[in-house]
């Protein structure tokens, strides 16, 4: 019996703070040293799937003079992705933490991208090159939203992060290396029956698959709907955590 243990952490975006919240943006990276600690302490090896800051990928699609699907738009767009893990490495080696940045230049990116219509999509993750880094000792830090085309950068959607970090639980749950696979989002908020900052809101600790895509069009996408079928259709359950320790589980 494979007893291996990996977990997949999505942290970024409005959880870590815009641009301009640098002591946020601290103590953030903080809190991702202490989580990260926390389940090495278990056993586990961990890859960290980063999301550019708050309002980052917005401000570069507003900047950008190239139109929208060209090659140049989707790596104006990387910029954010790849600015925000490389500031997350430093923070986290800073603090002593072994991390491996996994954007082409010390690491291969390990997502491959196709064509899907007029936009792209997740093709396949490399778990070689994943397992190789973690096996070394490393906690990757793999931009998310992100991957490689034609040897250059593209993105999928605004959300995509979110479907990074579940798409390489999949794969590499499918690929043995591990027998345990967890993937955990860290959000502003658990999951709620309704907007959390409505009084009457109530905490759901746990929901199937099915119940959390049905959630999205009453509360809105606290994950990408299509995220939750893909981990459905793999039986991979997402955790989601707040910063506060609040967890909402969404699986079988």
């Amino acid at each position: 019996m494979n007893n291996k243990k990996v977990v997949i952490i999505k942290a970024g975006g409005s959880s870590i703070g815009s641009l301009y919240d640098s002591e946020k943006i601290k103590e953030k990276h903080s809190k991702i040293y202490e989580i990260i600690n926390n389940y090495s302490s278990k056993g586990y090896k961990v890859i960290i799937v980063n999301s550019a800051l708050k309002g980052f990928t917005r401000a570069l699609i507003a900047s950008s003079f190239h139109k929208e699907g060209t090659a140049e738009y989707h790596e104006n767009l990387a910029i954010g992705e790849l600015s925000t893990a490389n500031l997350l490495n430093n923070n986290l080696k800073a603090m002593e933490i072994e991390s491996a940045l996994m954007n082409e230049q010390q690491f291969q990116h390990p997502v491959n991208l196709k064509k899907n219509g007029n936009g792209l999509e997740i093709l396949n993750v490399n778990t070689q090159d994943i397992y190789r880094v973690l096996e070394s000792g490393y906690v990757p830090i793999i931009p998310g939203f992100i991957g490689r085309i034609h040897g250059r950068w593209g993105t999928i959607s605004l959300d995509g992060s979110d479907i990074s970090a579940i798409e390489i639980g999949i794969a590499l749950k499918e690929s043995k290396f591990y027998g345990i696979v967890e993937v955990v989002l860290l959000k502003d908020y658990a999951i709620y029956n309704k907007d959390p900052k409505e009084k009457d809101a109530k905490h759901l600790p746990k929901l199937h698959w099915d119940e959390a895509i049905a959630l999205t069009e009453v509360c809105g996408d606290f994950v990408h709907p299509k995220g939750i079928q893909k981990a459905q259709a793999s039986a991979l359950n997402i955790n989601i955590l707040t910063f506060e320790g609040e967890t909402s589980i969404i699986g079988n």
